[in-house]
């Protein structure tokens, strides 16, 4: 052992026989008392606090789930769902590297999981107090600054979906039940005991707000989180861009003028409407980097700290470039709004345009779903339209919004409007 190495430990131990001390000493410091206790029995204080917070747990006797809802996280109850989730290697690292490597910001600290499917999340958070190996300078260090060493606090893992039961089992299997009290029930119908210092959630959808459960975050951060507290992730992005997209249009649409030859019968006359079909659907795929036509255009940027309800049901936003390109894209959970425009590469044909988000977390972890990085299983949204060419400095300006559909609010009624140069301008309408 390095003499440096002994100092640093002969310090800790002295600094804590001080504390020790000072306990017994000082009848007018209950607080000390009671930190100090937690620390010298940590392992007893966790399950009585863990017992003591489902008492105190309530959910409210609301309004039962309406059809949307209870469709909805009945669909969360499938397995195979949550499978796809954690085989997300890119996803699930990225939480889980944001949070251990934040493990400062867990110690002696009380977490929200909303929606917590499996309960991989709140493990992660669980864990980050225990992951020291290749972090032992960090540690050592924060320990200097605090004396002693600080607990994890305890973790309330909320989600309305029948997966829950199977949460439990889990937890318990990895012998978190006394860190992690498992809650079922909407986040909005819940009531903690107390307010959280950090609320992690994953609940981006395809195109970021597909499923519509921002909202349900924004509330429980409203509602639970300390004016202190951190949001994992913290912030959220939006971007666009134009596509050529060849071979869908190949396989889908130009398919049915090929057969002739091979069986000596046209059936082309369905190629309108195999078009038809295809342009009308919002696509989830991976699309190629090289079939991006103009640089991205960034259609919203959410601050997850600050943005409000009404932020992500209402947002205008003008963006104009240096080339004062005009494409105008207004992008909406419930009316949000961008103008985007495009200044395309070179000669080409345009097939559609591709959407992919990004969020970030405290200590500037990134996950992406960009064509231009690791492929997710949100892959991509693409939207298609009826192919146009473009050249070198061809002009596209439009507006893209997005409304709940009136039907299922899960869902996204989404509008593109756009003109090529001074062209006719074009009405597109999706339902997600």
């Amino acid at each position: 052992m390095l003499v440096q190495d002994y100092a640093l430990i002969v310090f800790m131990m002295s600094s804590k026989r001080r504390a020790d001390e000072d306990v017994s000493s000082t009848s007018d410091s209950p607080s000390l008392k009671k930190h100090l206790s937690n620390i010298d029995n940590h392992d007893a204080q966790p399950s009585s606090s863990a017992s003591s917070a489902r008492h105190d747990v309530v959910i409210a006797a609301k309004t039962p789930l309406s059809a949307v809802d209870e469709k909805y996280f009945r669909a969360y109850s499938d397995l195979l769902i949550h499978q796809d989730m954690i085989s997300d290697n890119i996803r699930t690292n990225t939480y889980k590297c944001s949070i251990i490597q934040n493990f400062t910001s867990f110690y002696n600290k009380t977490v929200l999981d909303v929606g917590c499917g499996t309960g991989i999340l709140s493990l992660f958070c669980v864990n980050a107090g225990a992951k020291k190996g290749r972090y032992i300078f960090e540690i050592m260090k924060f320990f200097i600054i605090n004396i002693v060493k600080l607990n994890f606090n305890l973790l309330y893992a909320v989600d309305a979906s029948p997966i829950i039961h199977q949460t439990r089992k889990i937890i318990q299997s990895n012998n978190a039940e006394n860190k992690i009290v498992v809650i079922e029930g909407k986040i909005e119908d819940v009531e903690l005991p107390e307010k959280v210092d950090i609320i992690v959630s994953e609940w981006m959808g395809y195109m970021l707000f597909y499923e519509s459960m921002l909202p349900s975050v924004l509330h429980a951060r409203d509602k639970w989180l300390k004016e202190s507290g951190a949001m994992f992730p913290n912030s959220a992005k939006l971007f666009m861009a134009p596509i050529s997209d060849f071979e869908t249009f190949d396989d889908r649409v130009h398919f049915w003028s090929s057969l002739k030859d091979m069986y000596n019968v046209d059936l082309s006359a369905v190629k309108d409407f195999a078009k038809q079909k295809l342009i009308e659907m919002v696509h989830i795929k991976t699309v190629n980097d090289e079939d991006i036509q103009a640089h991205k255009v960034l259609i919203t940027e959410l601050d997850l700290m600050n943005t409000t309800v009404a932020d992500v049901t209402e947002v205008k936003v003008r963006l104009k470039n240096k080339n004062c390109l005009n494409i105008f894209l207004t992008i909406s959970i419930s009316s949000l709004q961008t103008p985007f425009e495009f200044h395309c590469f070179g000669h080409n044909t345009i097939h559609g345009f591709v959407l992919w988000f990004s969020v970030a977390f405290p200590g500037n972890f990134i996950l992406s779903t960009s064509p231009y990085d690791s492929e997710t299983h949100w892959q991509q949204t693409i939207l298609y339209v009826n192919p146009f060419p473009v050249k070198q400095d061809t002009i596209i300006s439009g507006l893209f919004s997005i409304q709940p559909n009136n039907k299922n609010p899960r869902f996204q009624n989404i509008t593109v409007h756009f003109q090529v140069d001074n062209g006719e301008k074009c009405i597109y309408e999706y339902v997600m």
